[in-house]
């Protein structure tokens, strides 16, 4: 009985609700009809005039109502399209670009076929709509993954998780999430993160502010991208845990001079400064402080390293002393330092802090260091550039960054020959403009810190 009750009563809140509807379209057509006589009015024209000619040219003659129904029933059409699989809990991405492409290819079969009857010509014009159409929508239908870091998989392993587009440039997106959490959808030609999701795209259409949501495994951003998440390979590096040993196929890891050495070869081996870009300019002077070198080469040409300068020999100068205090408190002046999404600065000191996690990681007895300076610098380093930098800088302090980072500290830090770290670097090398070079210069700056040992 209780139950009947019950279902009575949602029936009975479901009729006034759907009562509330054409009242609400009513009000909603009054409110917009009255704004735009308004805007009719401060334009010197008389709204009833213009309402009574827009009438009478659509609704007020035969002619008229065919011409509004040539053009309603496409856009009707179009709007069934997106909104019948969205009922049944599936996805049709760009509606829109399917109206066109129907469009396009039927008018051509119109162009082309004009001598046909027309109880062939109008089937075929229609079937070449759907036709176009329909492959127009396997395009997005057919976007997949390639591969997720361990984190976005984490996070986008339920549906329902949601949040809105933070970014938009030209091979990535970025996803605010729950918590404020970071993600990005980027092309395959971008590096692996533990935060990315690596999968063809094009980006037309979305900008900052936009939805996302994840529906049966599919990542969907404003109703213009759906990515298909099912068959990604989830991509992790390998973990690096304190006195676990690095070589492979080693009982130990190697000695910290060992190290040291290998870092040597690679700064003789690096190709000559001027090839360098951003703060990889600042190269020859982690190599002359390695040498021992009272006079570290200056710089005069770039304006921009030459403003980095002074923090970062204060920061090296640390990394030999190996002071992490004062690494964290020189740091400071480099956050935020140059232009775009990721300054240089922050990406110098996110190669810094990521050689310097590894370091202590793989020396626990060599590095004593506690977290408390570097999470107090993040701390500080909060207002001090954007919420994507930010985050990208405080992963890498806790280890985790780019695949090709990983790859170059892991090399250096298994005293791989001068070969293979040159590969490395040249992966490393290749990440944005100068967003490599950057990184490269504060991992550099970080292996300082092996000098104090020899």
């Amino acid at each position: 009985m209780a139950q009947v009750i019950e279902s009575a009563a949602s029936l009975l809140r479901l009729g006034k609700s759907r009562a509330k509807d054409p009242i609400r379209y009513i009000v909603v057509f009054i409110l917009a009809s009255v704004a735009f006589g308004i805007v009719l009015l401060a334009a010197g024209k008389d709204p009833v005039k213009a309402y009574a000619d827009t009438f009478t040219y659509t609704l007020g003659n035969s002619y008229g109502r065919s011409e509004v129904l040539v053009r309603m029933i496409p856009l009707v059409l179009t709007a069934i399209a997106v909104a019948l699989p969205s009922r049944l809990g599936l996805i049709n991405i760009g509606g829109e670009g399917q109206l066109y492409m129907g469009a396009w290819l039927a008018t051509w079969g119109a162009l082309t076929f004009d001598g046909l009857p027309k109880w062939i010509l109008l089937p075929l014009i229609v079937s070449l709509g759907f036709l176009s159409g329909a492959l127009w929508a396997a395009i997005s239908g057919t976007l997949r993954a390639s591969r997720i870091g361990q984190m976005a998989s984490d996070l986008l392993s339920s549906s329902g998780y949601s949040g809105k587009v933070l970014a938009v440039v030209s091979k990535a997106i970025y996803l605010s999430g729950p918590g404020g959490e970071i993600l990005w959808l980027a092309h395959e030609v971008l590096p692996a993160h533990r935060r990315c999701i690596q999968a063809p795209f094009q980006a037309g259409g979305l900008r900052p502010g936009m939805e996302f949501w994840v529906q049966r495994k599919r990542l969907v951003l404003g109703n213009r991208v759906a990515v298909d998440l099912a068959n990604a390979v989830v991509w992790e590096p390998s973990a690096i845990y304190p006195g676990q040993a690095l070589r492979r196929g080693s009982g130990q890891a190697p000695p910290l001079p060992v190290v040291n050495t290998g870092f040597r070869r690679l700064l003789a081996a690096l190709e000559p400064p001027e090839t360098a870009k951003g703060l990889g300019q600042t190269i020859p002077l982690i190599a002359a402080l390695a040498s021992g070198s009272d006079h570290p080469p200056t710089f005069t040409q770039d304006r921009f390293v030459a403003r980095a300068l002074g923090p970062i020999t204060r920061v090296a100068r640390a990394c030999l002393g190996r002071d992490m205090r004062r690494i964290a408190e020189e740091s400071e002046q480099l956050v935020g330092l140059g232009p775009g999404l990721t300054p240089s600065g922050d990406d110098h000191l996110g190669g810094l802090l990521f050689a310097a996690h590894h370091l202590k990681a793989a020396y626990p007895t060599e590095f004593s260091w506690g977290a408390g300076p570097v999470l107090d610098f993040l701390l500080r380093a909060r207002p001090l550039t954007n919420r994507i930098s930010h985050t990208i800088l405080s992963d890498c302090a806790q280890g985790h960054g780019p695949e090709p980072l990983h790859d170059l500290v892991n090399s250096l830090l298994q005293a791989e020959p001068a070969g293979c770290l040159l590969r490395s670097v040249d992966r490393l090398t290749r990440i944005g403009h100068t967003s490599g070079w950057d990184m490269l210069a504060g991992v550099l700056t970080a292996m300082l810190l092996t000098e104090a040992n020899v």
